[in-house]
């Protein structure tokens, strides 16, 4: 589904240590995968109202 896509994608475009940005909160599934794949979470806080 769209969990194996975002793997594939970041297997792709990444190395295992690389950093990868993402909005925070998140799915926690994307950080398993950003985890499972030896990357580093560079976490962005967000507002639902803000942005």
């Amino acid at each position: 589904g769209a969990l194996d896509a975002l793997n594939l994608c970041l297997l792709a475009v990444t190395r295992p240590g690389d950093s990868v940005i993402i909005e925070s909160p998140t799915f926690y599934g994307a950080l398993q995968s950003l985890e499972r794949i030896g990357l580093e979470a560079i976490e962005v806080p967000t507002h639902p109202r803000e942005g």
